[in-house]
C-alpha cells in the first residue's frame, strides 16, 4: 500500500512538472475541437450548438499555433479581428467564451503550464446592453393586437422572471395556483431545427418562483382558456406535430412589432426578464432575492441590472440622510 502511494506521488509530481512538455507540439486547433466535444456534454443542446457554429473562426485565426504558444497578444488580436468583422455584441462575446473556455480546458487537461490570459478581461468591453422596458410601457406592448399565447408568455416572462425556454417547458403540474407559486425545474433547448426539453443549464435554474395575486389570477383564466385535455403543457403545440409544447421559434420578432406599433423603443422577449428584475431592485427587493428569482449563478449578473436603478436609490439614500433631522439647528450660509 504505502509503495502504491509513493508511486502515485511520484506520478502525480512528475506530471505537474513535466507533463506540459509531451504537448509541446500540440495544436490549438486540435484543443479547441476536443474542448468543444467535451463541453457538449455538459451544457443544453442549443448552447453546444452555437458554440460549434463560431468554433470555425477561431480555428481559422489560430490555425497551426501551438497551444503552448498561444498568448494574451494573440488572443486580443483575434477578439479584435472579429470585433470589427461581427458588429453584434453576442457574436463577440461568444468568440470570446470560446477562446476563454477552450483554454482553461488546456490548463485542466495539462496541455499548458499556465493560463496566459488569467489576468485579460476579454468581455467587458463588448457585454451586451440591457434594455428592460419601462413599468409604463408594458400596458402599451400588451395592448397591441398578437397571438393570445404571445401575450401569455409576456405576461408570464414579466411577472416571474423566467426565462423563454424556462416558460415554453411549463406544465400545469409545475404549477400550484392554491399556494402560488411555479417550479421551475425544465427548459426547452433549441438547437438548429431541433428541441427538446432539458433540465436548466445550472443548479441555480432549478428553482420556486413565488406568484402574486396578479399573476395567479392570470394564470387562473389562462387555465380556463388554454389548458387542452391530454396535454400537460402550459404552451401546447397548436398543431399535431412531433412536439407537445409549443415552440417560440419567432416570438422575438413578433415582441419587436408589437413594440414599433406602440411606438416604443424596439426590444426582444429577453428584455421582459430584465424588466422583471429592474423593476424589483428599484422597489427596494434585495438583491439576492432577485438572483434567486432570476436563477442567476452569478450574483454580479444580476448587479449589472443596478445601473438601471442606481440614480433613484442615490436619491433615496439621500434622502433617508436628509430625514434623520440630527442636527438641532438649521446651518446657515
Amino acid at each position: 500500500m504505502e509503495d502504491y502511494e509513493e508511486f502515485e506521488e511520484i506520478l502525480y509530481d512528475w506530471d505537474v512538472h513535466n507533463g506540459p512538455a509531451i504537448y509541446s507540439q500540440l495544436l490549438y486547433s486540435v484543443v479547441l475541437e476536443e474542448w468543444a466535444d467535451d463541453h457538449a456534454l455538459h451544457v443544453m443542446a442549443s448552447t453546444a450548438y452555437n458554440y460549434r457554429r463560431g468554433l470555425p473562426r477561431v480555428i481559422e485565426f489560430f490555425a497551426g499555433v501551438v497551444v503552448q504558444n498561444v498568448t494574451a497578444e494573440m488572443v486580443v488580436a483575434c477578439r479584435d479581428k472579429l470585433a470589427k468583422e461581427f458588429k453584434t455584441k453576442s457574436s463577440i462575446n461568444l468568440y470570446c467564451k470560446i477562446i476563454s473556455l477552450s483554454i482553461k480546458y488546456a490548463l485542466r487537461r495539462g496541455y499548458i503550464y499556465y493560463n496566459p490570459i488569467a489576468e485579460l478581461t476579454l468581455t467587458k468591453h463588448y457585454r451586451a446592453r440591457i434594455k428592460p422596458f419601462l413599468e409604463s410601457e408594458i400596458p402599451k406592448l400588451l395592448s397591441q393586437k398578437c397571438p393570445q399565447w404571445v401575450t401569455d408568455a409576456i405576461v408570464i416572462a414579466f411577472f416571474s422572471g423566467m426565462r423563454k425556454g424556462e416558460i415554453f417547458a411549463l406544465k400545469w403540474s409545475d404549477i400550484n395556483l392554491d399556494v402560488g407559486y411555479i417550479m421551475v425545474q425544465s427548459a426547452i433547448s433549441m438547437a438548429s431545427s431541433k428541441a427538446e426539453i432539458k433540465c436548466p443549464k445550472t443548479p441555480e435554474g432549478v428553482r420556486r418562483v413565488d406568484t402574486g395575486s396578479a399573476l395567479k389570477d392570470y394564470l387562473r383564466v389562462m387555465e380556463r382558456r388554454a389548458r387542452q385535455a391530454g396535454n400537460p403543457y402550459v404552451f401546447p403545440a397548436s398543431k399535431r406535430g412531433k412536439y407537445p409544447f409549443r415552440i417560440p421559434w419567432n416570438i422575438a420578432k413578433i415582441v419587436k412589432e408589437m413594440c414599433a406599433k406602440a411606438g416604443i423603443e424596439p426590444r426582444d422577449f429577453r428584455s421582459l426578464r430584465h424588466s422583471h428584475a429592474t423593476v424589483l431592485l428599484s422597489h427596494g427587493v434585495h438583491p439576492k432575492v432577485v438572483q434567486e428569482r432570476l436563477g442567476h449563478t452569478d450574483f454580479d449578473i444580476t448587479m449589472e441590472f443596478y445601473s438601471f436603478v442606481a440614480p433613484t436609490i442615490q436619491r433615496e439614500a439621500a434622502q433617508v440622510m436628509d430625514d434623520l433631522h440630527v442636527f438641532p439647528v438649521v446651518w446657515a450660509a
